[in-house]
């Protein structure tokens, strides 16, 4: 770490925060959640130990200024945990239950994950769910409602369970698509849509789990018939080597993308043919970039271009066409021995607030900030 940067951000976050907690994890922050209000759900890993971890946040994060001077609380507190068998590379909690949806690095299978129970503090495998095809990537996962979960690693290996069951109620393959073309995030509409972002060219689809005996036709992409149908994108010369990510705002009616190449693009899916491509100076190397919206729809958050988390104004975007960070979060970086190799590696909004974030990295910390400038 280097001292001066270190002070010197020190004294700038005390105008720029009104809020600002640091919590050590030990471990590379891989994944979370929120399972509820107070907590969240935290995978990490060191690539030989792999843990998941229930943290409930300090109470003075979530009181009012003026208030938080009352209470002593300032830490976050590990209240449940558990050693798993391999890296979880995503979490996902199910609504109105103590269980979480789990995928690994090994396959495309998902686990459910039991968060304590009445005389336990352990995070136990409840069982695991093996996909229809099975293959050697990590599945992406889609929580529809609190018993059925879309996962799959790719649009031809797609499969809606039911996780109180542990069945597979439908698969969603596709003929026409010899290629895997894998994906890299699954976003939920509702209890019956869900749309699937491909990595490699950002190309989107719909998922509707009402008429599961229609397959995937990218040669048709618009077919009204199609449960898949492709959304339009416009892809960049060489975006073959690109990744691609997404995120949808809160009500429902704009997709925003980002490929680790910095290019960013925006959609209405009511006129889904109109879509709106900045080119930024983002770039990494990184296949861990996360794109997020807030729950107010005003602000996108993007992470894992480097150590910091950027937020944008997303009226800004719209009304200007160009991508200016209105805060930069600096405090993983400024506080780590190796800032030239961090990476921020997940960021959450806290649910129901637009101005609280918490933000994970490479190094195992844990931070949990509210700008000044949003309060």
């Amino acid at each position: 770490m280097d001292p001066d940067l270190a002070d010197n951000w020190f004294f700038e976050s005390v105008k720029k925060y009104a809020s600002l907690y640091i919590y050590d994890l030990q471990q590379p922050v891989i994944s979370a959640d929120w399972i509820s209000k107070q907590g969240l759900c935290v995978s990490i890993s060191n690539g030989r130990k792999h843990e998941i971890l229930e943290l409930s946040l300090p109470d003075r994060l979530l009181v009012r200024e003026e208030q938080a001077a009352l209470l002593k609380d300032r830490d976050f507190c590990v209240e449940t945990g558990g050693f798993v068998e391999d890296k979880v590379t995503s979490l996902s909690h199910l609504p109105n239950t103590r269980n979480v949806v789990a995928s690994t690095d090994v396959d495309n299978s998902i686990s459910i994950l039991q968060i304590g129970g009445e005389n336990s503090d352990l995070i136990s495998k409840q069982q695991t769910i093996v996909n229809k095809t099975p293959l050697h990537e990590s599945s992406q996962i889609g929580v529809l409602s609190d018993n059925q979960v879309l996962f799959g690693s790719g649009v031809n290996d797609l499969c809606l369970t039911d996780v109180t069951k542990g069945t597979i109620i439908s698969h969603f393959t596709g003929e026409s698509c010899k290629d895997a073309l894998p994906i890299s995030c699954l976003a939920p509409l509702d209890g019956t849509m869900c749309l699937a972002c491909e990595r490699s060219r950002g190309q989107t689809y719909t998922i509707d789990k009402r008429d599961s005996k229609l397959m995937c036709d990218l040669d048709a992409s618009f077919h009204s018939n199609s449960v898949i149908t492709s959304i339009h994108s416009n892809g960049c010369q060489g975006s073959g080597e690109s990744y691609w990510t997404m995120c949808v705002s809160p009500d429902m009616n704009y997709i925003y993308q980002i490929s680790n190449k910095g290019e960013f693009r925006y959609m209405d899916k009511r006129n889904s043919k109109n879509t709106v491509t900045i080119a930024t100076k983002l770039s990494s190397s990184s296949q861990k970039i996360n794109l997020s919206c807030s729950s107010s729809g005003k602000y996108l958050a993007m992470s894992g271009f480097d150590g910091n988390i950027q937020i944008y104004d997303i009226n800004n975007i719209i009304t200007e066409n160009k991508l200016e960070a209105i805060f930069k979060h600096e405090g993983h970086m400024a506080n780590s021995s190796q800032p030239e190799t961090l990476l921020s590696t997940v960021h959450l909004w806290y649910p129901g607030q637009s101005e609280l974030v918490l933000s994970g990295a490479s190094d195992g910390s844990l931070h949990a900030w509210r700008p000044a400038a949003f309060v």
